[in-house]
């Protein structure tokens, strides 16, 4: 029987990898060919979103008799198809956690955080001055960077939000 390794992260690859050391047969799903390169040529990897109507097709090409959900954070359609398809079908769920980083212990990275208690507290400090920035803030927060455009490189990385009721 084969596991079901939903791929696509760096440790979603070394699971792979390790995977095959110990003989355990797998086939990986990711999304793009980019994402292929990841793991070892000699895997079965499916390459793809996979829709509902794929599923009982790919489960029974591949004998899928567990999941492993390595997907990044973010890909949460995945997760939620995953753990549907492990109820229907009876097929075990397991959802690999990335390790909770501590920066007000962990030495190797805690010279790199600066702490601000507020948006603003950040903006009034030059800290942002030509350097380049990833925001990962709400939209209601984007418009207070706007001044920045012209003294720092901006990216900003917005998540869909649900309309109100």
């Amino acid at each position: 029987m084969t596991t079901w390794l939903i791929g696509g992260t760096q440790e979603s690859a070394e699971l792979a990898k390790a995977m095959m050391a110990l003989h355990l047969p797998c086939v990986v799903t990711v999304v793009s060919e980019s994402a292929r390169s990841l793991y070892p040529a000699s895997m079965p990897i499916w390459v793809g979103k996979l829709s509902i109507e794929q599923i009982p097709i790919f489960l029974q090409q591949y004998q899928i008799d567990r999941i492993l959900d390595a997907s990044h954070p973010f890909a949460v359609d995945i997760s939620q198809l995953a753990i549907s398809v492990s109820e229907r079908y009876q097929i075990p769920y397991l959802r690999y956690e990335r390790p909770t980083v501590n920066a007000a212990t962990d030495s190797a990275i805690k010279p790199s955080i600066e702490y601000f208690d507020s948006v603003a507290a950040l903006l009034s400090t030059d800290r942002l001055v030509n350097q380049r920035v990833l925001l990962t803030v709400g939209y209601r927060s984007l418009p207070l960077f706007a001044p920045w455009q012209q003294q720092a490189c901006l990216f900003a990385r917005i998540l869909p939000s649900l309309p109100r009721k």
